[in-house]
């Protein structure tokens, strides 16, 4: 894995924002990671206050200081309602979204959906998903990003 990464506690978390469909940015009603510790969830069906998105955010960092948050769509979705609701992570975390990360590696496929077998759509169960995700597309990607001459051609199976 890539050296600065390789030394940062991994974070992968997802938000629920409403019952099925994530689309209400005003209420937050799970807060779900996975660390190296476990999976871990926040939830209320009346929205999380301030308190309880900041004690869940501190919890899944479980003190550290420059974590590499990761989340499947983490620079458009979860990033920007977290910053809403005035919840931060310290500005030393490296970012890794897997949305992205699908896109470079995969990009004939039709959907980059995070594909969650068993609980989809409760933010713990996702966040876990997403950290294994993030863990094989980090595997792939460190040779480029490493700095490395690399060709992904030959990795890709398409079927």
């Amino acid at each position: 894995m890539i050296p600065h990464i390789r030394k940062a506690k991994t974070v992968a978390i997802d938000l629920e924002v409403t019952d099925d469909v994530e689309s209400d940015k005003k209420s937050i009603l799970e807060f779900g990671w996975k660390n190296a510790a476990g999976t871990g969830r926040c939830k209320n069906t009346k929205g999380l206050n301030f308190s309880e998105l900041s004690e869940a955010a501190e919890e899944c960092l479980s003190g550290q200081t420059a974590p590499c948050i990761v989340g499947h769509n983490l620079l458009d979705w979860d990033l920007k309602i977290l910053q809403e609701h005035e919840v931060a992570f310290p500005e030393s975390s490296s970012l890794w979204d897997t949305l992205i990360a699908s896109w470079l590696l995969k990009p004939w496929c039709d959907s980059h959906a995070l594909v969650v077998h068993v609980g989809a759509h409760q933010a713990d169960a996702d966040a876990e998903a997403c950290y294994v995700l993030f863990e094989t597309q980090s595997t792939q990607l460190a040779p480029c990003l490493a700095g490395s001459r690399c060709c992904f051609f030959g990795s890709f199976r398409k079927f």
